[in-house]
C-alpha cells in the first residue's frame, strides 16, 4: 500500500493524506466581489466595475499586465540522449551546492 503525502500550501507542513488535517468543502458557491473603483491612468475617468474596466482597455487599445506568466516564463528545453543526462547531473549539482 502506498502512503500519500500532502503539503499544506500555507504552512508548508507535509502530512500523511489519511491522517492529516481535513479541509472542509465550501458549503456554498464562492463569489468574487467586484473591483474597487479606480482612476484610469489613460484619461482620468473613474472605472467602477470589471465590465467597464474591460471596455476601457478595449477602447484605448491597452493591455493589462501582471497575469501573463505563460508569456514571460522560460521555454522548456528539450534534451535527447546525452544532453538529458548532463542536464540532470547539472541540476543535482546545483541543488546540492557543488
Amino acid at each position: 500500500m502506498r502512503i500519500r503525502y500532502i503539503q499544506d500550501h500555507i504552512t508548508g507542513e507535509i502530512y500523511n493524506a489519511e491522517d492529516g488535517p481535513k479541509t472542509p468543502r465550501p458549503s456554498g458557491p464562492m463569489i468574487m466581489g467586484d473591483i474597487q473603483p479606480y482612476k484610469s491612468m489613460v484619461d482620468g475617468t473613474i472605472i467602477t466595475s470589471r465590465s467597464k474596466h474591460r471596455a476601457h482597455l478595449r477602447e484605448h487599445n491597452c493591455t493589462e499586465v501582471g497575469n501573463e506568466l505563460k508569456y514571460i516564463s522560460k521555454q522548456k528545453q528539450v534534451y535527447d540522449g546525452e544532453g538529458r543526462k548532463e542536464a540532470i547531473i547539472e541540476a543535482v549539482k546545483r541543488k546540492r551546492g557543488f
